[in-house]
């Protein structure tokens, strides 16, 4: 038995006609999580000031906010933590010194340029505060075997967000 299929007017009604007769099912892109919509504007959420929701800075590269498939990592990673739009300042770094002086906040995620974070970051707002360190998102996508120690890291941020301890 065959499925007729009509030819229609759209390209893409004939298109889900056509993938239907074949038996597949159209996938559709969902909507930005929150934490991806946040991160649409890391630059000006890096200022001196912060507001006083702010949870996590988010210590990376400069040059993951212009790589799509790092820029993804990074997103993935404050979805899982659960951080929207008001609780994370972006901090990022160029030649190991970061660009806005690192808030005082109760939890740190830094991929790859810890140095920059502890040379600008009085050491007892260090001592307070949880730092959880990762590769940089190249290095992870580089090497998955790496995303393990990245998953450590979040699960020890998430708890500490928490007040889990």
């Amino acid at each position: 038995m065959q499925a007729a299929v009509r030819p229609a007017a759209d390209p893409a009604a004939r298109r889900g006609a056509l993938l239907r007769a074949l038996g597949l099912t159209p996938y559709r892109l969902r909507a930005a999580a929150p934490a991806m919509q946040a991160a649409a504007e890391p630059a000006a959420a890096a200022s001196a000031t912060v507001p006083a929701a702010t949870r996590l800075a988010v210590v990376l590269p400069a040059a993951v906010l212009e790589t799509p498939r790092q820029r993804a990592l990074v997103d993935a990673a404050l979805a899982w933590l659960g951080a929207g739009a008001d609780d994370i300042a972006w901090l990022p770094v160029r030649n190991g010194a970061s660009i806005a002086p690192p808030p005082q906040l109760p939890a740190y995620l830094v991929f790859g340029e810890a140095q920059a974070l502890g040379r600008e970051l009085p050491a007892a707002a260090q001592a307070r505060a949880t730092i959880a360190l990762a590769d940089t998102p190249a290095e992870l996508l580089a090497q998955p075997a790496r995303k393990r120690e990245l998953w450590r890291a979040l699960k020890t941020l998430r708890r500490a967000l928490r007040g889990d301890g």
